[in-house]
């Protein structure tokens, strides 16, 4: 369900890079997941699986939208 709500609110697209491919994404909590009142669309990002992977630690700021403590870079 959770995913299900940021697939919608993100248009199906990555937070990050705009990727649309469905299977790819994931469901990345910006708190972490306490009780099932956690899985609300503005506690998370819908990410690119290699990105959520890759961001352990993730700090979003509302108002600029800016990622803090995440490597983005491309590795490839």
């Amino acid at each position: 369900m959770f995913r299900a709500s940021l697939l919608a609110a993100y248009d199906g697209q990555c937070a990050v890079t705009d990727t649309r491919t469905e299977a790819g994404l994931e469901a990345a909590h910006l708190r972490p997941y306490r009780v099932p009142a956690s899985n609300v669309v503005t506690n998370g990002l819908l990410l690119r699986a290699d990105i959520h992977t890759r961001c352990s630690i993730l700090r979003c700021s509302r108002s600029t939208r800016f990622l803090q403590g995440c490597p983005l870079e491309d590795s490839g």
